[in-house]
């Protein structure tokens, strides 16, 4: 189940932040979702992306109802950008992205190299 990071205890210094492309709004999969949903779709599939890094690579298909409540879309959308864009992968009973998972695993690796040098 998605968990969501709520109230003042998620403090700008407990904030992580993760890379993304600068010109990911000129990616041609972005630009045609954008065209054919509007705007509202770039702003769900950011959302998607934020919560994609809190469950560290991978969104239960189950969620995205719940989901679409929570960051104030339909569940039509979310479902369109989801499965019809080429924007994730779905993987089993969940989705993915794939330049997340490559982003995480470099993550990951960084850290663990950091504990053994510590």
């Amino acid at each position: 189940m998605v968990r969501f990071q709520e109230g003042p205890q998620h403090s700008k210094t407990m904030a992580e932040y993760f890379s993304h492309d600068y010109h990911a709004r000129n990616d041609l999969k972005i630009v045609t979702m954008r065209t054919d949903l509007g705007l509202i779709s770039l702003g769900a599939y950011w959302c998607l992306i934020e919560i994609l890094y809190e469950q560290n690579g991978r969104i239960k298909i189950t969620d995205l109802f719940t989901i679409s409540k929570v960051i104030g879309c339909d569940i039509s959308l979310l479902e369109k950008i989801v499965f019809d864009y080429g924007l994730f992968v779905k993987n089993g009973e969940h989705i993915e992205n794939n330049s997340i998972n490559k982003r995480l695993k470099v993550r990951q690796e960084k850290s663990e190299k950091a504990s053994v040098s510590a």
